[in-house]
């Protein structure tokens, strides 16, 4: 049995990359990762690791390139040394709700606009943040592009 976590900010932004481009149905399936920083390093205040956009419904990514201003930015996701952060722009009480629920620690951000914190320490714990992004994608209105 492996006895060793994944805690590595770079490697959990990295894993939370691929459960969102690796969801192609349901609401994740509107969301991409866009503009990656491939050479982003862990820092105490967190370094920015990738936007996420939320496309249109009738978009299929898998036909068609997505550019990197394409859709509405959905989230930001950060790497800091041990733990990556999603800021997250939209469906902001919901994800609060649902991170609370998942046994993740969120909380809002008082910036114009708003944003919520969500924080994934371990590498475990991206699929219970794929769950809170889920949760704010179906609250959220519908995407303008």
């Amino acid at each position: 049995m492996v006895q060793d976590e994944l805690t590595d900010g770079r490697r959990i932004a990295e894993l939370l990359a691929s459960e969102i481009d690796g969801q192609k149905r349901g609401p994740l399936g509107q969301l991409t990762v866009t503009n990656p920083d491939r050479e982003v390093e862990g820092t105490p205040n967190g370094a920015r690791a990738y936007d996420v956009r939320r496309l249109r419904a009738d978009r299929d990514p898998r036909r068609e390139p997505v550019p990197d201003e394409a859709g509405r930015l959905f989230a930001q996701v950060f790497v800091h040394e041990e733990r990556a952060r999603i800021e997250l722009r939209t469906g902001l009480s919901v994800a609060v709700d649902a991170a609370n629920e998942a046994g993740l620690r969120a909380r809002p951000k008082a910036v114009q606009p708003p944003r919520t914190l969500v924080f994934v320490e371990r590498g475990a714990a991206v699929k219970r943040a794929v769950d809170v992004l889920e949760a704010a994608t179906e609250a959220a209105d519908p995407p303008e592009n």
